[in-house]
């Protein structure tokens, strides 16, 4: 089940005033894919003085479904984002808004134009308590000879994570990625988790009776290949399949060799992950160090 919060945001006029000024309602009196006009009954009394004053023209109760991602390859630390759909009547205008969490102010952001029932991501920084470890490289020669003339090599990344916080967390996202060979003599094979590539050869299209059979819509509506179980708790998917647009985005997943694991963690939960490729090369070519 996913993790909500409630996320409770102002649309402000910059100021750097201390003193409180009321709140009063508002009414949308048009609004348009890019622009809108409230209108703010009663009057407001703002200081001639001079000084940027904030004043709260409306305030939002919007549902956010936290998610958290890491790219540990890259940086071992998790990042969290709030995905918060505009669930009010008013169109939500581009702009820089302030983050805080608990009461703390986290960071400074930038909302999107948002119109009403769309979704918007908004940064919430860095979350300490889930500790990433990404172990050492570890390669194995597992078949070489004198009657053959390759040599197969098998490459595994370990990835520990532990969540110290006191409460489960679900929507926890690992990317990563296995090298892809620009040499038609030398071949790199996913071997866990064990996803395949799409195939779309019998019709050419995502629409096809045996390419439906193991798929889903993603939240765009296309067909996209299903995630695979890899323990409780974690399924492993090509990286992007949830934004796919179009059926030649689908034929297209997995050829840069990224995926993604979507993990639940329970409190004080740990967990490892293993991504493990082979690595077929001519005897001749020079030393295959994995990445």
């Amino acid at each position: 089940m996913a993790a909500f919060s409630r996320l409770e945001a102002d649309s402000l006029i910059e100021s750097s005033s201390a003193d409180a000024i009321q709140h009063r309602g508002l009414e949308v009196s048009s609004k348009g894919n890019i622009t809108a006009t409230f209108s703010v009954p009663g009057l407001m009394t703002i200081p001639s003085d001079n000084v940027a004053h904030k004043v709260a023209i409306v305030k939002l109760s919007l549902d956010a479904t936290m998610e958290w991602v890491s790219v540990p390859k890259s940086d071992a630390k998790v990042h969290l984002k709030a995905v918060i759909k505009n669930a009010s009547e008013y169109t939500l205008l581009r702009g820089p808004a302030s983050v805080y969490v608990d009461g703390s102010f986290i960071s400074r952001s930038d909302v999107p134009p948002v119109s009403p029932e769309e979704t918007f991501d908004c940064p919430l920084g860095l979350d300490p308590s889930i500790r990433v470890t990404y172990h050492p490289l570890a390669k194995k020669l597992s078949q070489s000879g004198f009657m053959s003339r390759t040599r197969h090599y098998v490459f595994s990344q370990r990835i520990t994570i532990h969540n110290t916080k006191s409460l489960a967390i679900d929507n926890l996202t690992f990317v990563d990625q296995i090298p892809v060979s620009e040499e038609s003599s030398i071949t790199v094979k996913l071997l866990s988790p064990p996803l395949s590539l799409p195939d779309l050869s019998a019709t050419g299209t995502a629409s096809s009776n045996s390419f439906l059979k193991d798929t889903k819509e993603n939240k765009l509506g296309v067909r996209v290949p299903l995630p695979i179980k890899v323990s409780q708790g974690v399924v492993a998917q090509w990286d992007g399949v949830d934004d796919v647009d179009s059926d030649d985005g689908v034929e297209n997943l997995g050829k840069d060799g990224k995926l993604n694991w979507v993990c639940s963690l329970p409190s004080q939960g740990k967990l490892t992950l293993t991504l493990q490729w082979e690595v077929s090369a001519p005897l001749t070519s020079v030393d295959i160090t994995g990445f």
